[in-house]
């Protein structure tokens, strides 16, 4: 999709987990956890995309109210 997040990395990690595998891709600084189907070696690089209605967005903590 057009308004998908995508971010090109490197295979760092990689597990078969029963049905597919899990990969830790870094993308510059920051890891990114994977699934899926096929194999990729350690070490291939990558794109990963992401439609927007998988994202889960968590707040930094910077603007955090405290409750009383």
């Amino acid at each position: 999709p057009a308004d998908a997040l995508v971010l090109s990395g490197t295979v760092a990690q990689s597990f078969y987990v029963g049905h597919g595998y899990r990969y830790r891709v870094s993308t510059g600084g920051t890891d990114v956890w994977v699934e899926a189907a096929e194999r990729f070696a350690e070490g291939t690089v990558t794109t990963v995309v992401v439609p927007p209605e998988a994202l889960l967005l968590f707040p930094d903590g910077s603007s955090r109210q405290v409750l009383s």
